[in-house]
């Protein structure tokens, strides 16, 4: 072994990982099986995604637009959530500041008050804190549910796993892991530079 430690010896690029059964994801299957091969050295798994923005599923160029439409969609969706989180969390950090201030001057214990109509002007006047606790709170899981989708949209068949020991992982690289070849093949880790880590 070399005296220099670096940390892709203590890692294997798994592919092909066959499909999961439902109920159960990719991330708990790698980890399921590695664990019952290496029990005591098995660390951990992560699941490799794709980020790139043009992936080509299909040559057929009408699939592919509508391939990119799709993803451009739900981008902008998940987009226009979070922007609308960031607002609402923005005017609920101003009405707390405001609500903070009135204790100290003026008429203590005043709640900032909004229009919930047309902007603003006209409509059912609600306390604002309360107001855009329940608009964060009623945004987080949607935003929460869309990354989920794309994520869960951008995985492919393969993962990282990270072992305690290198030995272990230099071993794992070069065994058989399933009697079929193109099942769960395994190799040595790329290099931490040649990966993007989100």
């Amino acid at each position: 072994m070399s005296p220099e430690v670096k940390p892709q010896q203590f890692a294997v690029l798994v592919r092909d990982i066959p499909p999961f059964p439902v109920g159960q994801t990719r991330k708990a299957e790698a980890d399921s099986f590695f664990k019952s091969i290496y029990p005591e050295t098995f660390n951990r798994s992560m699941v490799v995604t794709n980020n790139k923005e043009d992936q080509v599923l299909d040559n057929s160029a009408f699939e592919t637009k509508m391939c990119k439409l799709s993803r451009c969609i739900r981008k902008n969706y998940m987009n226009k959530i979070w922007e609308e989180l960031e607002v609402y969390k923005k005017k609920l950090a101003h009405s707390e500041a405001i609500y903070a201030e009135s204790k100290t001057t003026g008429k203590p214990g005043v709640r900032p008050t909004d229009r919930i109509g047309f902007l603003g002007l006209i409509g059912k006047k609600v306390d604002s804190i309360e107001y855009y606790n329940e608009k964060i709170i009623e945004l987080n899981p949607k935003l929460e549910m869309e990354q989920r989708d794309t994520l869960r949209d951008k995985q492919q068949d393969s993962a990282l796993v990270f072992f305690t020991r290198r030995v272990i992982a230099a071993s794992a690289a070069q065994c058989l892991h399933a009697q079929k070849v193109n099942k769960w093949r395994v190799t040595n880790a790329p290099e931490p530079c040649q990966l993007i880590w989100t």
